[in-house]
């Protein structure tokens, strides 16, 4: 999420305009999509614990060099490589979580959830102010030695596999993936995965311009803007727990539903308010859709089978993403065309939808 921070420096530095901005935004979550399905097959045949390290490390490297380039095509390349890193960190955390606390899914992905966006909070703001007042290149590199901390930490602490058994799907044949299919082929998964669908293109269309839109349409400062962005992770620390405990609690129906028409208004009223402190409030307000991905995601885990949920899971993210990914590049060019606001009223649909779906999900 330091990204979308980024974007006003990069467009100054390299001449960007919104479209290719949103371009850049898009490849770097088309990566991440693209490997979410290999990063459960790597956790299902070798390990949810050494697949994290693995993100992690191959992740710090491609960070390394992307701050070290001084081209577009190489930012743009290595961007590509950097999300591939981070993929394979999607689905290995939350089959582990799976594994770890079976009676209390929803609780534990979401702390570890909330425990991103403790990171989220804070990293976008302090990157933000390096930006201003140093380079984008320590905007992104002061993060470098969390990488280390967390490759040491996952060595230590966590198990290299979580799961009691490797996956029985031996390769990517056309039988293996049969296999995984008849799996999934449930009205549970196949409502979760649209849910999902619709969650991570709001998710990422907000997140990847809100910073954007606050300083050019908002004419707030950088510094201003990466606070208020910080601001709406930090209530994600708090949406997210408390979704997953009552989701394990009460079930997907209400609890998806509230957030969604809570969201869905805020995102109504957003373009429409002036100054930091109502930004703010509505901020907040749109604050838990971010429970969505808990809520949804507990429920595919569930959902799955013991024996595929890492691959199952690497299918439905790999679709979800992949799919949402086109989302920026839509949204930032029709804030070039002038039509900023109207792409938020665009999400407040797709919380409409997200409500919809709700309604017609089996709840067991």
């Amino acid at each position: 999420m330091i990204y979308p921070v980024l974007i006003p420096e990069l467009r100054s530095s390299y001449g960007f305009d919104l479209s290719t901005a949103g371009l850049l935004l898009s490849l770097l979550w088309v990566s991440t999509a693209v490997g979410q399905l290999p990063g459960g097959i790597i956790s299902d045949r070798f390990g949810e614990g050494w697949t994290l390290l693995m993100s992690v490390v191959i992740s710090g490297v491609m960070l390394v060099l992307v701050i070290s380039v001084n081209t577009v095509a190489a930012l743009f390349a290595l961007t590509v490589l950097l999300g591939l890193g981070l993929s394979l960190y999607g689905v290995a955390r939350y089959t582990a979580m799976r594994d770890l606390f079976p009676n209390r899914v929803g609780f534990s992905v979401g702390i570890v959830l909330a425990a991103a966006d403790i990171g989220q909070s804070l990293l976008p703001p302090i990157a933000g102010f390096l930006v201003v007042f140093l380079s984008w290149q320590f905007g992104l590199g002061f993060t470098l030695p969390f990488f280390v901390i967390a490759a040491i930490a996952l060595w230590a602490y966590v198990p290299a596999r979580t799961s009691t058994s490797a996956s029985p799907i031996d390769s990517l044949s056309v039988a293996g993936f049969r296999t995984i299919f008849s799996g999934m082929s449930t009205p549970t998964i196949m409502y979760g995965t649209v849910l999902f669908l619709l969650f991570v293109s709001l998710w990422i269309s907000f997140t990847s311009f809100y910073p954007t839109y606050l300083v050019e349409v908002k004419s707030l400062s950088s510094t201003r803007a990466s606070l208020l962005f910080g601001a709406f992770f930090g209530a994600g620390v708090f949406v997210k727990p408390l979704c997953g405990a009552a989701y394990d609690r009460i079930g997907i129906r209400p609890t998806m539903l509230s957030i969604a028409l809570v969201s869905g208004i805020a995102l109504v009223v957003f373009p429409s308010v002036e100054g930091t402190v109502p930004i703010l409030l509505i901020t907040v307000l749109v604050a838990p859709i971010l429970g969505s991905g808990t809520i949804v995601q507990s429920h595919l885990i569930n959902a799955l089978a013991d024996e595929i949920k890492g691959t199952g899971l690497g299918v439905i993210r790999t679709i979800g993403l992949g799919l949402a990914s086109i989302i920026p590049s839509i949204f930032g060019a029709a804030a070039d065309r002038g039509f900023f606001d109207e792409g938020f009223y665009a999400l407040a649909v797709l919380a409409v939808l997200m409500m919809v779906v709700t309604t017609r999900m089996p709840t067991n």
